[in-house]
């Protein structure tokens, strides 16, 4: 008896497994229709008139986002807050005060 729910628990694990490697699967071919759903129900809120030249327009602009990798920052790189953080100390301001907001 004690063999036989040894061999069904290891049945339900492996087939487990494989069930969760097939969702994963699913999942990420979902996820990059997401941004584009996204934009659909946003378009849907534009008036009748623009919507379409609207939603080509973004389309457009979100799949040069997604392919563009030129603009991302590298994992190395430091992020634009350390940034906007380092070049505002390098000119002899703090970034927060009222003096260098007013100087953009």
């Amino acid at each position: 008896m004690n063999a036989a729910w040894i061999v069904l628990v290891f049945v339900g694990v492996f087939l487990g497994g494989i069930f969760a490697s097939l969702v994963g699967d699913e999942i990420k071919g979902w996820v990059g229709r997401v941004p584009y759903a996204v934009l659909w129900v946003a378009s849907r809120r534009v008036p009748a008139s623009h919507r379409m030249e609207l939603y080509e327009d973004w389309t457009a602009d979100l799949a040069a986002q997604l392919q563009d990798k030129s603009e991302r920052p590298s994992p190395g790189s430091p992020s634009a807050p350390n940034s906007l953080r380092a070049s505002s100390e390098a000119a002899g301001r703090s970034p927060l005060s009222s003096a260098w907001c007013t100087s953009m």
